[in-house]
Parts: C-alpha cells; structure tokens; sequence
C-alpha cells in the first residue's frame, strides 16, 4: 500500500481538477449533497479529512482523500488474494495490476467517489475469505453503504451475499439450517440498515444555507427523487433520456477489448488461468464472480450514451474501474 500511495502522492493534482470534481470538493468542504445519488458517505468522510488535514488548500487535500482511499483499496485487495490463494506473491501482483491500471491511477489523482467506491469494491472481496456468518453480515452492511454511496457496488454485493448465506447454511446441521436463516437475515437487515444511516445526512444537510445542495431532500419525494437518480435514469445511465439505440452490446464490447491495454496481455493471461482454477477447485466462488460478470455486462447495457463519442467514453469509462479490480 505505501510504494502505491508514494506514487499516486508524487503524481497527484495539485489543485481544482475537471469533471465533478468541482462540486464534490464544494459539497463536501461545505457539508452539502451532491449529484445524484448524493454521495453522503463520501460527503461525510471526504469533508472529515478535509477539515482534519492541516495542510494544503481543500482541493489538494481531497485529491490527496482519493489517493489514500485507492492506495488502500490496493492494499485490502492484496490481502483478499493473498488469503484466497495463499501467495502473498499473488496478492501482491494484483494489487500492483489494479493500482497501475490507467482508470485507477486516473481517479487515483483527484477528488472523486471512485477512490472510496474501489475501497469498498475491494472490502467486499476481503469478505469472501471470512466466516460465512460474519461474512453475512459484514456484505449486509457493505450493501446499505452501497445506497449511501455507489449504486453499481450492488451488482458485486448481491452475488457475494449470497454465496456466503449459503455456505453459512451448509455448513449448519440439517435439523437448525431453518433457525440458522431466520438469525441471518434478521442480522442481515440490522447490518444494512446501519450501513444506510449516512443517508439521513442528505435531508440535513439539504438545510444549510451556505451548503452546496443538489435538488430538495425536504420532501419524501425529493430524497426518493436524489437516492434514485431519476434525473439520470433509475436503472439506467441515460441523463438527457437520450435512449441511443444500438448500444446495447457496444459499451461492454468497449470494456473487454480494453482490457489488454488496461492491465497488459501477461495480466489477461493470469486472469484466464484464474478463471480456469476457479472453476476446477472453487466452483461457488467461480459461480459468484461469474453471476457478478453477467450484472455488470447488463449495467454496460443500461447506459444510454452514444459509443465512439470521446467526451462520453470518458463518462463511460470511470465504470470500468469496478470490474477491473475484480
């Protein structure tokens, strides 16, 4: 994690950088909501750190947030691989794939959710290598933070979830797996209901006067409208309702024939092998990963911006960063 944060540190923006950086750096210095979904996990830890940090203008000190948070998701990543494969070596070749890959070491650079999403992303699989019991709950509460922070996580989540629930399940005796369920999701519900709390923020904060807020969390009807992102489509990633059509497959073609220049053809090379190894030693955790692929390939499908557009690949682009670390 230290060499990886070094090297963001020596190559970090030093200022206001472009795209929603600007706002976020606004909202989380002045206890605001931002865009859609509003981010209050990030509002709420990014505008902490800034406040903490005694040194350096805001804007440097939430590129610097960013920095520490995807340095850190390369660390928990390298400890999720190293405990599933039992190679510290692995681990860390990973780790170091992912830090180095164009989109992390992009967001790596500047105030953006995408730091503190990778670090979740990466939590989610250091999960996997618990307890089934506690794994259940801590990927509950890893899905309640989702909808405080991230939408997309959920893909990732759900499968996990699952997977851990039923090897929480098999691993009880026939005659208490009934009472075993019922505890775990009761558990379940508890965790993510706490993971939901930073919510509560957003209809707070849609108080300040002198707070950046986007839209009005007042009413019932506008946090819905905020938390689920109707300007930009619910299910979908379409702003303008643009509905481009024919890019149904365009967007997940776009990822997969990226991924030789994003990780390098050895790093491509391994993943097959590691496909391969999954399926013939861990078919769950192989039948897991692959349900989470089949998720993101249907969320490329839901977005609804024209391929080919740089401008737009650049928008398109910042979800690449979640299947590239898994």
């Amino acid at each position: 994690m230290l060499p990886v944060l070094a090297l963001y540190v020596a190559t970090l923006h030093p200022g206001l950088p472009a795209g929603d950086s600007g706002e976020l750096i606004t909202v989380a210095a002045t206890g605001g909501v931002a865009h859609p979904p509003g981010y209050p996990l990030y509002t709420l830890l990014a505008g902490a750190f800034a406040h903490l940090l005694p040194s350096g203008n805001v804007a440097w000190r939430l590129n610097l947030f960013s920095a520490l948070c995807m340095a850190a998701a390369a660390g928990v990543l390298a400890a999720a691989v190293a405990r599933q494969s039992r190679s510290l070596a692995a681990g860390a070749l990973a780790a170091g794939v992912f830090a180095l890959a164009p989109v992390t070491w992009r967001y790596a650079l500047v105030a953006e959710v995408f730091g503190l999403h990778a670090l979740l992303a990466a939590g989610v699989l250091f999960a996997l290598t618990l307890a089934p019991r506690r794994a259940v709950v801590v990927l509950a509460a890893a899905g309640g933070l989702a909808l405080t922070h991230h939408h997309t996580l959920l893909l990732l989540v759900l499968p996990a979830w699952l997977l851990v629930f039923v090897r929480a399940l098999r691993a009880e005796p026939a005659v208490g797996r009934a009472g075993l369920a019922r505890r775990l999701l009761a558990h379940s519900v508890l965790a993510t209901q706490a993971g939901l709390l930073p919510l509560l923020w957003i209809p707070f904060a849609t108080r300040h006067a002198d707070a950046l807020v986007w839209g009005d969390a007042r009413t019932l009807r506008g946090f819905l409208s905020l938390l689920l992102r109707a300007e930009y489509g619910t299910f979908q990633l379409d702003a303008a309702g643009r509905g481009a059509t024919g890019q149904a497959g365009r967007h997940a073609v776009e990822f997969v024939t990226s991924l030789p220049v994003t990780l390098g053809l050895p790093a491509c090379a391994a993943v097959l092998a590691g496909m391969f190894t999954l399926l013939r030693r861990r078919r769950a955790l192989a039948a897991t990963l692959a349900a989470y692929g089949v998720l993101q390939l249907w969320f490329f499908t839901r977005i609804g911006f024209e391929s080919g557009v740089p401008v737009l690949q650049g928008v398109v682009e910042r979800f690449h960063l979640l299947p590239v670390l898994v």
